[in-house]
């Protein structure tokens, strides 16, 4: 009889704080009848639908959020995923270019709108609603305006979804590059695990044109970075303000590397850093993070811009001491992009056509 009363009683105490309207309120996180079609119709993938089935290409925007594989209801390529048995190159990938857009290992939300990493994977759309023009990469052309105000836009340097190099480089040879360097070398080489048998292909010579842009610290509010790299967050929501000079007609970015806050006691939060018009957050977690995956280096994409920029403003948004290596400003010319893409687009794969699991085509 005890433990009937013990069971009955948890039962009831679970119940009361899971579905009360003044507790978790789970009952109300379901949606009316009819509400959930509403949702599905207005969302930033739908409105891609038209274009790609006229003109294949994949989509981005800074709108897709809220459904991880909504893309996949509509049967529109976008970059989103999540997958739990996502294929370890496509994790490593992302991992190793170092974009914002991974959350997790297997969860993937975009690249960051980086032009070259768009290009490099077929992005031929992208969708951007009033006051997120500053968000469109470089090389994207307004083709249309939505009834509900969404601007596509379309990459003027597009790429299919098949394309050939005449030059390569070997794993080994990404091990030591950043995720600025790894997106220049994947314009000019393809990355192999061992050298072709065809001797006719030339290893790749290399040319990187990322800037290194200086900056000075110009504001740490309630923060303190002493010399053995650690981070003193002294309070929720302290800022750090750099200054610097990011040339015009360049592509900005920030970079964290060696970002730990392992044994700080704080699970997870979202790095946010905002420059001009643009804003930007990464998710850093700790082992005490269910998903933890291990990163460390953190590459904020400032966006393409035909002016200066002169400052952000980085918000750690939970108090704490953590390990950080270093932060760098860079800029990228665009440039030696357009060649590039010139000449990957020589002899692209053509005929292709999508099967479960597979892609053929014709060269």
């Amino acid at each position: 009889f005890c433990c009937l009363f013990v069971v009955i009683g948890n039962v009831s105490i679970n119940a009361i704080y899971r579905f009360a309207s003044d507790q978790t309120g789970y009952s109300n996180e379901f949606l009316k009848i009819g509400q959930e079609t509403e949702i599905m119709e207005s969302r930033t993938e739908r409105i891609a639908d038209y274009y790609v089935k006229n003109e294949w290409g994949r989509a981005d925007s800074t709108s897709f959020d809220g459904l991880s594989n909504g893309s996949m209801i509509w049967q529109v390529p976008t970059l989103l995923s999540h997958y739990s048995v996502m294929d370890s190159g496509i994790s490593e990938f992302w991992s190793k270019t170092e974009g914002l857009g991974q959350r997790f290992s297997f969860a993937i939300d975009s690249t960051d709108q980086r032009t070259m990493i768009n290009t490099l994977l077929s992005v031929r759309y992208t969708i951007e609603k009033e006051g997120h023009e500053k968000y469109v990469p470089f090389g994207y052309s307004p083709i249309g305006v939505t009834d509900n105000g969404y601007t596509i836009y379309e990459n003027d340097y597009y790429l299919p979804m098949g394309y050939t190099y005449d030059s390569y480089i070997t794993y080994d040879a990404l091990s030591s590059m950043d995720g600025l360097q790894m997106q220049e070398t994947l314009l000019q080489s393809i990355a192999l695990d061992n050298p072709p048998f065809n001797h006719d292909v030339q290893k790749g010579i290399l040319e990187f044109n990322t800037d290194p842009i200086y900056y000075k610290i110009t504001n740490m509010e309630n923060i303190r970075w002493n010399s053995n790299n650690m981070l003193e967050v002294q309070k929720d929501k302290a800022t750090l303000t750099l200054s610097y000079s990011i040339p015009e007609n360049t592509e900005g970015y920030l970079r964290f590397s060696g970002l730990d806050i392992n044994g700080s006691g704080v699970s997870n939060f979202n790095l946010n850093v905002k420059s001009q018009d643009v804003s930007k957050s990464a998710l850093v977690s700790s082992l005490d993070y269910n998903w933890y995956y291990g990163r460390k280096n953190y590459l904020f994409n400032l966006g393409y811009s035909t002016e200066k920029r002169t400052e952000c403003t980085i918000t750690f948004p939970k108090k704490g001491v953590y390990h950080l290596d270093n932060i760098e400003v860079f800029s990228v010319p665009m440039n030696s992009y357009i060649n590039h893409i010139e000449q990957l687009r020589e002899e692209p794969m053509e005929n292709i056509e999508f099967a479960e699991n597979r892609i053929s085509g014709t060269i």
